[in-house]
């Protein structure tokens, strides 16, 4: 499945932006409040290409869809496009949640001096089921490099982790004419 690409325009970045100075740091953060406007971004990018309305007051899942569907949005932020060897993660600390399934969100943006400084797309990679992602979750343990990308990215937290490729795309028209 190709991404759908979304542009992250001023007006979304100040959107999240308010959201966090209203809620503060999301709970469940692996990047703590460095990945508060990160996340919120994600979440406003599903909302606009499912619909239905984001919850302010639930830590079990983020986003309630028209169909009453519940909705958890994860969100990594990276510094390049996202590729089909790629993973996404659900860090242990989330294992609480139990949504009826995952939407995964990469936030593509500019990382200085250790800290996100903007945001230029981010890109829908695809969603699971809650029980089909964790029925074949691995787990990727903290300090352990990761083999699958180009970069040997060493994970700061234990996550479980699918590829992009085991995603389904679950946009309405495969997300062909959302925006």
């Amino acid at each position: 499945m190709l991404p759908v690409i979304v542009e992250v325009t001023p007006e979304i970045q100040e959107i999240a932006e308010r959201r966090k100075a209203l809620r503060g740091q999301l709970p469940n953060s692996i990047e703590k409040d460095e990945g508060s406007v990160l996340g919120y971004i994600g979440e406003i990018i599903m909302e606009m290409l499912v619909g239905g309305r984001l919850l302010d007051d639930s830590r079990n899942h983020d986003l309630l869809m028209p169909d009453g569907t519940r909705a958890e949005v994860k969100s990594k932020g990276r510094g390049v496009p996202p590729l089909s060897g790629y993973e996404v993660s659900v860090w242990e600390g989330s294992r609480h949640q139990r949504p009826d399934l995952y939407h995964f969100v990469s936030v593509q943006g500019d990382k200085r001096y250790g800290r996100w400084e903007s945001y230029s797309r981010a890109s829908y990679v695809g969603s699971l089921p809650y029980q089909e992602f964790w029925d074949e979750a691995r787990l990727k343990q903290a300090g352990a490099v990761d083999q699958s990308s180009s970069n040997r990215h060493v994970g700061t937290a234990d996550c479980y982790n699918r590829f992009h490729s085991d995603l389904c795309n679950l946009l309405p028209n495969d997300g062909k004419g959302l925006l």
